[in-house]
């Protein structure tokens, strides 16, 4: 690896590292609004939320697989 590939794979991690906090405020948001009894939702809130929750965990593992394969440039 050169200089610049290993700057530019620094520069990477920071950009995961930004990726995972935004997700986890994202997330705080979410637990905000969300009813402490699952019993009150609506059948429509509760696949919103779970395609949420399931947005969040895909954003997280395709990060990391751009992170480890290089692409988060």
């Amino acid at each position: 690896m050169s200089i610049e590939g290993l700057r530019a794979y620094e520069f990477s991690v920071y950009i995961f590292i930004f990726l995972i906090m935004s997700l986890i405020l994202f997330t705080f948001i979410i637990w905000l609004y969300l009813p402490k009894k699952i019993a009150h939702l609506k059948t429509g809130e509760k696949i919103m939320f779970g395609a949420m929750g399931f947005g969040i965990i895909i954003a997280i593992v395709i990060g990391y697989i751009q992170l480890i394969e290089g692409y988060l440039l």
